[in-house]
């Protein structure tokens, strides 16, 4: 038989335990699901598990939106430089290599048989397919650049479509918002509500192919969403959730800065529209994130190969002034002129004379012409190996290419100067003026193109080098972008397959066996105050 001692020591037990456990009946739902950590120093802290579902929701959110964003950025770079790859190597030809390598074949024709017009006729038309090449690839990069932001105070183009779908997205927002709340007011849980939330998911995940977006969920259950100026790290806020009613969303729009004398591209500006006030600022948004900083991205990415082959056009061709020199005019420092064919660059100011001065057509030799002093402009490498040389009819070489004396922002850059182009005995083979069927000046013509240290603005590549180098560099780059993207398409499917999956389903499992064993508990206590009664009453009887 059990001692009155050792029923009197149970029935302590039994109620300190019974009053512990059946305490989590009391609490609440949150309360009752803390869990408490234990490490090495003990007890640090404790975390409510439905704030854990929520913290944990939101940052897998978050990085399903910057995945959405860097994989529209690659997406976009990598259709882009297809495009300009294509430009500059349609169905993987090398147009200008093609061009520049059938010239110095031609060259070497036209020396084997230095007399014979037909050779000399095919160099002349060698020389215009080179032009042709410069100036239609040139004109197809521009037109690549104007299709993305044109190259006016416009700047329309897919920059300013993008902004403008943007915007259609944000405008949506407030609205939705405001219908969240009042659902959240009245404690609606219903069908309606959460398809409303649904689609404000959907829209701020599309929105986010355009920038890269943070959205904060207010406790008045709307959105704000925001991105970071990259310049000032300052939040702009684009959809404000904490105003009741919410207010118009703020949007983004495109300006275009004015190119300088030596540039002639203009540039892209993306600028903050503030609803509210009306203001405008210029803002910087987020590297490699989005189509909006993909579009201009590429879209400095093609000025550059413009520059690149624009510099390469005056490898060929020199500057050639439309400006003719002018008697008893006041010219200043760095005033270009034209003459014959050459151009002289003003390095002395002053009042010129009353008649044209003698020219001293000699790269680098000085003209006085009773007033300013003109120096006669390099020559191209192209040109001035074959103005080293003489013609059939012994007379020196003269330029075969001409070149605008700016960069143009479209257009032609390079043309076929008409006294070579209009008499195919003008082509100076030869070294020597009594030696007309000496063709060795080819042979000069020939190394020049082929030497990198007579081009040291092609960055150590010869004029015959360069096309090859500049389509495989695009090349290149357009593999790496193509197996960046693979890799961005792959981890947004990671993240929107954790987002679909995370669920309700495994989360809220995790929450029911959490209820399932609180509730357990409860039962014990029940159990045990039953048993504590019990023994009370044996004890009251003994």
């Amino acid at each position: 038989m059990i001692s009155k001692k050792t029923l009197e020591a149970g029935q302590r037990e039994n109620s300190i335990t019974a009053n512990k456990t059946s305490q989590s009946g009391t609490r609440s739902k949150d309360a009752a699901l803390n869990t408490v950590a234990d490490g090495e120093n003990g007890y640090y802290g404790s975390c409510n598990i439905s704030q854990f579902v929520k913290h944990y929701d939101e940052a897998l959110e978050k990085s399903f939106m910057d995945s959405v964003s860097e994989n529209s950025y690659m997406q976009t770079c990598f259709s882009q430089i297809s495009n300009l790859e294509n430009t500059i190597a349609p169905n993987g030809k090398n147009q200008l290599n093609d061009a520049v390598r059938n010239f110095a074949a031609a060259l070497q024709t036209a020396a084997s048989s230095t007399e014979a017009a037909s050779a000399r006729t095919e160099l002349i038309a060698s020389t215009r397919k080179i032009a042709d090449t410069f100036n239609r690839e040139y004109n197809e990069l521009a037109g690549l650049r104007d299709s993305i932001a044109a190259n006016n105070n416009s700047g329309s183009g897919s920059i300013s479509n993008s902004l403008s779908s943007l915007k259609g997205l944000l405008e949506e927002l407030p609205a939705i918002n405001d219908s969240i709340q009042r659902s959240a007011q009245n404690g609606s849980l219903s069908q309606k509500s959460a398809e409303l939330r649904e689609k404000r998911d959907d829209i701020v995940n599309e929105a986010s192919k355009y920038i890269n977006l943070d959205v904060t969920e207010e406790s008045n259950s709307k959105y704000t969403v925001f991105f970071t100026d990259e310049n000032t790290s300052s939040s702009c806020i684009l959809v404000d959730g904490k105003t009741s009613p919410s207010k118009p969303a703020n949007y983004l729009t495109i300006s275009m800065n004015v190119p300088t004398d030596a540039n002639p591209h203009y540039s892209p500006q993306i600028t903050f529209h503030d609803s509210s006030s009306g203001k405008d600022s210029a803002v910087s948004l987020s590297e490699k994130s989005g189509q909006v900083k993909a579009l201009a991205d590429v879209r400095t990415y093609i000025t550059g190969k413009m520059d690149s082959l624009y510099a390469y056009s005056r490898e060929f061709g020199d500057a050639n002034s439309t400006n003719p020199w002018r008697a008893n005019r006041v010219y200043s420092k760095g005033e270009s002129v034209a003459s014959d064919g050459y151009a002289y660059k003003c390095t002395t100011g002053g009042a010129s004379g009353s008649a044209q001065p003698s020219w001293n057509s000699i790269p680098g030799a000085a003209t006085n012409d009773g007033g300013a002093v003109w120096t006669t402009e390099e020559f191209s490498a192209v040109n001035a190996s074959h103005m080293e040389g003489y013609d059939l009819d012994g007379n020196s070489g003269g330029k075969i290419f001409d070149a605008n004396s700016t960069q143009p922002s479209s257009g032609n850059i390079i043309s076929v100067s008409l006294v070579f182009a209009s008499n195919p005995r003008k082509a100076a083979l030869s070294p020597n003026p009594s030696e007309t069927r000496n063709s060795d000046n080819v042979g000069n013509m020939l190394n020049t193109m082929n030497n990198p240290e007579s081009t040291p603005a092609l960055n150590g590549e010869s004029i015959l080098s360069f096309p090859e180098s500049y389509a495989s560099a695009v090349s290149e780059d357009l593999r790496n972008t193509e197996h960046a993207t693979v890799t961005s398409e792959n981890i947004e499917k990671m993240f929107q397959s954790a987002v679909y999956e995370k669920t309700s389903a495994g989360m809220d499992n995790e929450m029911t066996n959490m209820l399932s064993i609180q509730k357990a508990y409860q039962a014990a206590a029940k159990l045990i105050n039953v048993l504590e009664q019990m023994s009370q009453t044996v004890l009251a009887a003994g």
